[in-house]
């Protein structure tokens, strides 16, 4: 009974709301982004790219600090 209740209740999270003009002039001139990207909603080859990209830093990283352990 508890799930039902809580799921019932539950709204997601909406956009950041700027809480002066300042901050609502920045984000109309600048661009930017007011709510998080969400990579399920990108086109898969933009996707693959990310997961790409991501992947090659953390490798990197990773090796970068066993290298620095070695030596």
């Amino acid at each position: 009974m508890n799930e039902e209740k809580r799921s019932s209740e539950y709204r997601p999270p909406q956009e950041n709301e700027p809480f002066n003009s300042v901050v609502d002039h920045y984000r109309n001139i600048v661009g930017t982004p007011d709510k998080p990207i969400d990579l399920e909603s990108m086109p898969k080859p933009l996707r693959w790219f990310g997961y790409f990209f991501f992947s090659v830093i953390l490798i990197g990283s990773i090796m970068l600090l066993i290298a620095f352990l070695i030596t």
